[in-house]
């Protein structure tokens, strides 16, 4: 039989039964065949385990191989323009062909390929949630902003953190494509998805879902995006728990329990400004960034933000480069009455009943005559103006005052301000286990501040320093540019009569 065997022909047909290791690759074989050296040309059973199959061939979608024909499989390198369809870069419908899914990368992250902006058969409810209606899941942006909510709340309510947003775009691909009608691509890291996951594991038996983020694009942003997680993903979002966004601008009992009488929907423009806002950074830093790395490879990668301030400076350093300098003196006489007591500085204006400018006095020669003459005059008062002059007060705090002064008195950089005003504002722990928020939205470009706190602190005024230190009635502090950040409160204490040393 042996000696049959090595006589065949390699251009035969042979059994299917023949396990046999050098049968002829171009031979037809049986489906159960388990060789290594089949001709991948070949069309074969779906139940051929095989590395080497042809990823031309029509196979069933049951083979597990990574280089099955990407038409056939959800696979990691599918394209995703190929099941979506995109209306522009803020509406996005899901394709019937393919069911809305988070595709597994090769980075052990999770990418969600679209993402709807609006959110239909949702319910958000416009009633009161506070006294208690039913459990309730209260979501915000960090753990000690959940500490000190958690502190004023009763056991009705379980406050969960997600540290920001959740999703970002995904810096693998081009995720905000111009040649695609700025279709989105979209990561979530490890470290969000565990903590999505706490969020969808609490739901069970909740009535309601309570995002309490900062009043801002950004705030209104990660509530969409965490339901959205939890639709298309978790599928922890049933229909029957209703949804609410509320906002304050101090984390004290009071103005929390007042946002949550105030329940209202997730604003869909301040998720579209904040979606404009990452698309133009994106793509800034998609373009721009590898030229910038080319000449600076210990660079950043550029902002949109930082473009203009870059536009300032070139432009200042042009000035500084095209300047031609020129000399000048300014004289400053030191004066003293003859009674000798302490001098005083003064600034010489006019010589001969001349008026001098900046650059009148244009040598050292002609300073020191000028000089030499004062010496031996003889000066006297001639007249005396007197003028009342009145001194507004100073706008209260926003942001950008905020960091200048803090750099101006305590030489501290914008990250260090930043990082203990958020600290102020999301609860400082005191004696007894008690935890309180210090200070009110420390991002806002407002100037005004609430009529509660007005009246507090002139009553504070009043009964520390007199009548005579308050105002007939306050100043009105309004800016003149219009933005989603106006509507917020100037940066000023929850609670004024509460002092360090407290």
């Amino acid at each position: 039989m042996i000696q049959i065997l090595k006589k065949l022909s390699f251009t035969t047909t042979r059994s299917p039964t023949i396990p046999h290791r050098l049968l002829n690759p171009t031979t037809t074989g049986s489906p159960t065949i388990s060789h290594r050296l089949l001709n991948p040309t070949t069309t074969c059973s779906p139940t051929i385990p095989h590395r080497l199959l042809n990823p031309t061939t029509t196979c069933s979608p049951t083979i597990p191989h990574r280089l099955l024909n990407p038409t056939t499989i959800p696979h990691r390198f599918l394209n995703p323009f190929r099941y979506f369809g995109v209306n522009n870069f803020t509406t996005v419908k899901w394709s019937k062909r393919k069911p809305p899914e988070l595709i597994k990368d090769g980075k052990r992250r999770y990418v969600m390929t679209e993402l709807e902006t609006t959110l239909p058969s949702l319910r958000f409810t416009g009633k009161s949630l506070y006294p208690p209606v039913g459990k309730s899941v209260v979501v915000v942006e960090s753990l000690d902003k959940a500490r000190t909510i958690r502190s004023y709340l009763g056991g009705m309510y379980e406050v969960l953190s997600c540290n920001g947003l959740v999703m970002d775009l995904d810096p693998g691909q081009n995720s905000a494509s111009l040649d695609n009608d700025f279709c989105l691509f979209w990561e979530i890291s490890n470290s969000s998805q565990t903590r999505v996951k706490r969020i969808s594991a609490a739901l069970k038996g909740v009535n309601n879902l309570i995002f309490a983020f900062d009043p801002s694009p950004e705030g209104e942003t990660i509530a969409w995006q965490i339901i959205h997680i939890l639709r298309k993903k978790h599928r922890s979002l049933q229909e029957d728990i209703l949804l609410a966004r509320v906002v304050f601008n101090e984390i004290t009992e009071q103005s929390i329990k007042a946002a949550l009488q105030e329940p209202r929907e997730i604003d869909m423009n301040l998720v579209n400004s904040y979606l404009a806002k990452r698309v133009i950074d994106f793509l800034f830093g998609f373009n721009i960034s590898p030229l910038v790395l080319r000449k600076l490879p210990s660079c950043k990668s550029p902002r949109r933000f930082e473009f203009p301030a870059l536009s300032l400076l070139c432009d200042r350093e042009s000035e500084i480069n095209s300047f031609r300098s020129r000399e000048y003196w300014t004289l400053y006489p030191q004066l003293q009455r003859t009674n000798r007591d302490l001098p005083f500085r003064t600034l010489l204006t006019h010589i001969d009943s001349r008026e001098l400018n900046k650059f009148s006095v244009a040598s050292v020669e002609e300073a020191n005559e000028i000089q030499s003459r004062i010496y031996s005059a003889q000066f006297q008062v001639i007249g005396i103006t007197r003028s009342k002059i009145s001194k507004m007060s100073p706008t209260p705090y926003s942001t950008s005052t905020l960091q200048q002064d803090a750099a101006r008195i305590l030489n501290f950089s914008s990250s260090i301000t930043m990082k203990i005003a958020r600290k102020l504002y999301e609860g400082v722990k005191f004696h007894k286990n008690i935890r309180a928020g210090l200070i009110t939205c420390f991002i806002t470009d407002g100037l005004h501040i609430s009529e509660e706190a007005v009246s507090d602190i002139r009553s504070v005024i009043i009964q520390r320093y007199g009548q005579n230190f308050v105002a007939q009635s306050p100043p009105e502090n309004v800016i003149k540019v219009k933005n989603a950040l106006e509507s917020h409160e100037a940066i000023r204490p929850t609670d004024i009569r509460k002092l360090p040393c407290m």
